[in-house]
């Protein structure tokens, strides 16, 4: 017996309902809002295109329709370890991560996603087709130093965030995702928890409030730094609960990598 197509419309627009009042979204979609209507029967049809390997079950299609709430911005470690260590299987592995992510959301999430570098100062968004991946890696040199703080408070929290929302006109609460292959070098090392900590406080006050932003973090590459630098965020117990710290490395994106990318955290609490 076929599916229900107003059946399966219904199930994702609760399930997009109940998420956006668990996590405090209601500033930007307030009840019985259109677009979450919208979102709820473009999944439908979405969810039909998305390979299989990603999408075992409904759960999983429910949680992927969920990043059509969010603008999602990647910021990548393009630091010199990334070229030089392990052969250069970790900017293979960057690259097959980014374009399955790109695969993924560009079925939920028309906008595309929006790419920024540690080092390398360009900017990219709409990146919408996993052609687009190589083409920007190509234009990278992977050279420099890993300011994971420094860097994601300077490109992504405060022009993306911050900023509009103190303006009152951020559209949508941003995902951001941050992917590295080692443990912060050339700034403290408690610079990205006192970051994700300053950009918290400074949305309070804001109509978005805290829940304008969620935090993620993965592991690119197998570096002892990186694999302890993740656990002890993990395991802090004043950043835990505003970051989610997706587990294993992301050489290739499971059902597990899946299930930490769509289910961030929210920024507040």
């Amino acid at each position: 017996m076929a599916p229900n197509p107003n059946q399966e419309r219904d199930n994702f627009l609760v399930n997009l309902t109940n998420y956006v009042c668990s996590h405090s979204l209601t500033a930007f979609y307030p009840p019985s809002c259109s677009k979450l209507q919208e979102i709820a029967e473009q999944s439908v049809q979405h969810v039909q295109n998305v390979h299989p390997r990603l999408i075992s079950s409904p759960e999983i299609a429910q949680r992927l329709a969920r990043l059509s709430l969010y603008d999602i911005v990647l910021l990548l470690d393009d630091s010199t370890s990334m070229r030089d260590e392990e052969n250069g299987h970790r900017i293979a592995a960057l690259r097959t991560f980014l374009q399955r992510i790109v695969s993924v959301t560009n079925h939920f999430d028309p906008d595309g996603i929006s790419i920024r570098f540690l080092n390398h100062e360009s900017k990219y968004d709409a990146v919408r087709e996993e052609g687009r991946v190589d083409e920007i890696l190509r234009g990278v040199q992977f050279y420099g130093w890993t300011k994971l703080g420094t860097e994601m408070w300077k490109k992504v929290a405060m022009p993306l965030v911050v900023k509009p929302a103190q303006e009152n006109r951020l559209q949508k609460p941003v995902l951001v995702i941050i992917v590295t292959d080692g443990k912060p070098c050339g700034e403290n090392r408690s610079a990205l928890r006192d970051n994700i900590l300053y950009t918290i406080k400074s949305l309070r006050g804001t109509a978005y409030d805290a829940s304008a932003v969620a935090f993620q973090i993965a592991r690119v590459g197998s570096d002892p730094g990186a694999i302890t630098f993740l656990a002890d965020l993990k395991g802090d117990q004043g950043i835990k609960d505003k970051i989610s710290c997706i587990s294993g490395n992301v050489h290739s994106l499971g059902q597990g990598e899946l299930n930490g990318l769509t289910e961030p955290y929210r920024g507040g609490n």
